[in-house]
């Protein structure tokens, strides 16, 4: 089930990017390190979660190379 839900955020980041539409992923999964890093590397370039995560992602994906 996780593999097409990845499949299918592919089809969508890349339809955003063929259309030139920003696309930004919102939740409590992108509040996840390793969950933000999955989709970073799927393409995703915003995201949108709680305050009290931000700099925990953050200092997690400024540690990634993609």
């Amino acid at each position: 089930r996780l593999k097409e839900i990845f499949l299918r955020l592919r089809f969508a980041v890349e339809a955003a990017a063929e259309a030139r539409i920003p696309l930004c992923l919102c939740g409590e999964g992108a509040a996840q390190p390793a969950l933000a890093e999955a989709y970073a590397r799927l393409g995703v370039r915003a995201f949108s979660l709680p305050a009290r995560e931000l700099l925990e992602v953050k200092e997690y994906l400024m540690g990634v190379t993609l």
